[in-house]
């Protein structure tokens, strides 16, 4: 990727992860423009979203939005409070762990809404 394009899109997430070097995932030497933990909520919404036929409707079905992303949310937190309070340090595991499921829960209360706003956007066809 050239450089200028490599800088925009850097530029674009800086606003949204702080990117850290040591907290990123590197492919083929070159670092994402955002970190791990925020690479694991992206790629898991996707999977959320390709799930939610099969699993979210069972979810909602039990739990209110709230309550989905609060259980989001906790792991994350948790995460994030011990490494700041020195209780454990955060891995790559932990965030990929805490931002996938982070990413794929909230896919399965944004998914329905997005439905719902597409839908009642639509032109009538008739």
């Amino acid at each position: 990727m050239s450089g200028s394009a490599a800088s925009a899109i850097y530029l674009f997430f800086s606003p949204m992860c702080h990117q850290w070097e040591s907290h990123s995932f590197h492919f083929f030497g070159e670092k994402f423009p955002v970190c791990i933990r925020c690479s694991a909520i992206y790629f898991g919404f996707f999977l959320g979203i390709i799930a939610y036929p099969s699993l979210g409707r069972r979810i909602e079905r039990r739990f209110t939005a709230r309550g989905i992303l609060a259980a989001a949310a906790a792991g994350m937190i948790v995460d994030v409070a011990f490494s700041m309070t020195g209780v454990s340090e955060s891995s790559t595991l932990t965030r990929v762990v805490t931002g996938g499921t982070f990413g794929i829960l909230t896919a399965f209360v944004l998914t329905p809404l997005l439905g719902e706003l597409i839908g009642s956007n639509a032109p009538d066809a008739g």
